[in-house]
């Protein structure tokens, strides 16, 4: 698949830049979401003080606020151009560390088991902002589109059927729980194989597509760099503990 030059490519038209604008606040959405899931489930919990409470959410908030500042310093003083191989390296590497730090946190496991298993579910409604990648491939601005079409497929596949899953998860049902460890586990092995796509067709990963000035990407930068430094590192994160939820139902 060729890719046209920006030159011949016709102008992004107003509706789609807009769009792309307003993309990237997805990730402080997908933040206060988890924020308020981790509040609630606090509060549904017999064990913990409203001093522990207050302290908890806290750190938790706190940790993924951080998160997704320091990877926009990082981004802005230029680390990921002069090292592009952290990008696909921080995915594994940052969701690890910050599921050691989240499982760590006081109460955590309390508030996982008072939590219902819906509500990380329906957070994952986010990952429909990666069908973008899919938008780029249609333009024509990806000259090796394997990653894009893998990531922005599943991407949007998991976000869609977020919420409807969500709601069949919280009627109780044991076929809705045996789907939501399947789509977990999809939701998993989506950004396993991103990762291995990415190494393996070399010009066709996130750190290419963070590079690409065609009209599009130019627009969408922002988001997809968000996407490959904390929403799928987040995501990650979500999808282990949702199963961890959902296997000691």
């Amino acid at each position: 698949m060729s890719v046209t030059t920006t030159a011949s490519m016709p102008p992004l038209r107003t509706g789609w830049r807009a769009l792309a604008r307003g993309l990237p606040v997805v990730f402080p959405l997908l933040l206060a979401a988890i924020s308020l899931a981790v509040w609630a489930g606090l509060g549904r919990t017999t064990v913990v003080s409203s001093g522990e409470r207050l302290a908890t959410w806290s750190l938790a908030t706190v940790a993924l606020a951080v998160w997704l500042v320091g990877v926009s310093v990082l981004d802005r003083v230029g680390v990921y151009r002069r090292a592009p191989i952290a990008v696909p390296l921080g995915v594994p590497i940052l969701a690890a560390i910050g599921l050691y730090l989240l499982t760590r946190l006081p109460h955590m496991a309390q508030v996982l088991e008072a939590m219902p298993a819906s509500w990380l579910i329906a957070t994952m409604a986010v990952r429909v902002a990666g069908g973008s990648f899919l938008v780029a491939v249609a333009r024509g601005e990806v000259a090796k589109p394997w990653f894009a079409i893998w990531a922005g497929g599943l991407d949007l596949f998991v976000g869609v059927t977020a919420v409807p899953l969500a709601w069949w998860v919280s009627t109780g049902s044991s076929d809705a729980l045996a789907a939501a460890v399947a789509w977990n586990v999809i939701g998993l092995l989506d950004f396993a194989f991103g990762i291995v796509i990415s190494r393996l067709v070399p010009g066709s990963g996130p750190a290419y597509m963070v590079s690409l000035s065609t009209p599009l990407m130019r627009a969408l930068r922002p988001t997809v760099f968000w996407i490959i430094t904390w929403g799928v590192p987040v995501a990650v994160i979500v999808h282990i503990l949702s199963l961890w939820q959902l296997i000691g139902h």
